[in-house]
């Protein structure tokens, strides 16, 4: 009697947590179904390439939200006023990686460009550890991706990115969450058409404001030192994708210029030396094995006052040297 009442118990018990369990991801689906870790929009995309005609001899940038802060206006005004009949588009997507880029390359080349200029950094290559268990990151990414029923058609669901999704939610339900609202009407322009940007993003912050968003990315984190895993290096396949990338432009004659993104010296800090070698070397190999020119601009800026956050310039005006570098890049690459 007593042990079948334990039973009854035990399964009411194990019931209550199940229900808990599921109710909780429904509540966190809906807390983040805005967040920028669900930007792949398929009918965008679709609409975008089946829709898109130029004459112009096109010269595309591609990479994650770090490449979407460029001022592609700019870039586009230095290139035509030295190669006429040229257009930049930004095709940067959010949270990008070579991984969700890789099943878009039918639809890059189909557009023909003249150059692909790639925007990396250490994050692109960032593993998780994913090969070795069943990740269960990736098990929450699967239960979202059906909760929202997001298509995997183009290859442009991306992966969840638990940092930026717990600072939305936190930002959600902090007292401020109404002003933020009101700062958070999304922006889209006609040459960035993948990127959206909301207020926040064209403002410079101040030295205090990105201190707090590395210490807040570490506390998420749990640990001294921003986690980025790369290893088995042999194992990676964000390095394997990116190579695949690199492969299929070159086999197309497109003309590929690679360089890695800018970072604030807080989150610089913050990156181990081991770290720090085995991007530096995952890019030497790149450059050895495909001849490219790799332009190392991820210290350049690491000090100014042109920054949104810790891995984020802003899109400002009082910013543009970065747009400016990217666009003499380019005019370098064609001449």
């Amino acid at each position: 009697m007593f042990l079948e009442t334990n039973r009854k118990y035990l399964k009411k018990t194990l019931l209550a947590i199940f229900c808990a369990l599921v109710i909780s991801f429904l509540i966190l689906g809906l807390l983040i179904q805005n967040s920028d870790s669900l930007n792949y929009k398929k009918s965008e995309y679709q609409r975008f390439f089946s829709e898109f005609n130029s004459e112009e001899n096109l010269i595309l940038i591609i990479g994650s939200s770090h490449v979407g802060q460029l001022n592609t206006e700019l870039i586009n005004e230095r290139v035509s006023a030295v190669f006429p009949g040229y257009k930049v588009l930004n095709l940067a997507i959010s949270g990008d990686s070579p991984n969700n880029r890789v099943n878009m390359m039918d639809e890059i080349i189909r557009l023909k460009p003249k150059m692909v200029v790639y925007g990396i950094s250490y994050r692109d290559f960032d593993i998780d550890s994913q090969y070795f268990l069943p990740d269960p990151k990736w098990i929450f990414d699967d239960f979202l991706l059906f909760v929202f029923k997001e298509s995997r058609q183009l290859g442009v669901i991306t992966k969840i990115d638990p940092n930026g999704l717990t600072r939305d939610i936190i930002r959600n339900i902090s007292p401020e969450s109404e002003v933020r609202e009101k700062e958070s009407e999304q922006i889209t322009f006609e040459d960035t058409p993948f990127y959206t940007f909301v207020n926040k993003q064209f403002r410079i912050a101040n030295d205090s404001e990105i201190r707090e968003d590395a210490e807040t990315d570490l506390k998420i984190e749990g640990r001294n030192r921003i986690s980025v895993q790369f290893h088995p290096l042999f194992l990676n396949r964000e390095i394997t994708d990116f190579k695949s990338i690199i492969n299929r432009l070159q086999e197309n004659e497109i003309r590929t210029i690679v360089f890695t993104t800018p970072l604030h010296r807080y989150y610089l800090e913050h990156i181990p030396v081991e770290t720090h070698e085995d991007f530096l070397n995952i890019l030497r190999e790149i450059n050895v094995l495909f001849r490219i020119e790799i332009f190392d601009m991820t210290e350049k800026y690491d000090n100014e006052k042109i920054w949104m956050d810790m891995d984020h310039i802003a899109h400002n005006r009082q910013a543009n040297q970065y747009s400016e570098d990217i666009a003499n890049i380019i005019i370098m690459g064609l001449k």
